[in-house]
């Protein structure tokens, strides 16, 4: 009988090691939230529930188009979504699939932390800037 706990953390080192902890942090949005393939919200949640090292995990179809060539596990069903994590997380047993497993999410977190940080977008704005030419009307 597992009651989940939710609690406001204080503090953001406590946060994040709860996160890395967790057995399973997915970032769930809601039909509001996910209209298309091409139209939908990315939640940071995704970004800092990588960043901190879990699993990137999500029924949203943006977010798994954003990161496909990555570790990412999708399902729009969330009763599918479960099955498929911990049938994943069950095969992390076998030693050399812990192992892949382990350069996967060191691939995604680079990814993310090269390309999904505030500093990586103030960048990209600044080098477009630099390009900027503005039009005589």
């Amino acid at each position: 009988n597992i009651k989940p706990e939710f609690v406001r953390e204080k503090y953001e080192k406590n946060h994040q090691e709860n996160i890395r902890n967790a057995y399973i942090a997915p970032a769930i949005q809601g039909k509001g939230h996910i209209s298309s393939e091409d139209k939908f919200y990315v939640p940071c949640r995704i970004f800092k529930n990588i960043s901190y090292g879990n699993i990137a995990v999500t029924n949203n179809i943006g977010v798994y188009n954003l990161f496909k060539d990555f570790l990412i596990i999708y399902d729009d069903d969330l009763e599918k979504l479960l099955v498929k994590y911990i049938s994943y997380i069950d095969s992390l047993k076998d030693h050399n699939k812990f192992k892949k497993h382990k350069e996967d999410m060191v691939k995604i977190m680079t990814h993310v932390k090269e390309h999904h940080t505030y500093l990586s977008r103030i960048e990209l704005l600044i080098s477009k800037l630099i390009w900027y030419k503005p039009v005589n009307l």
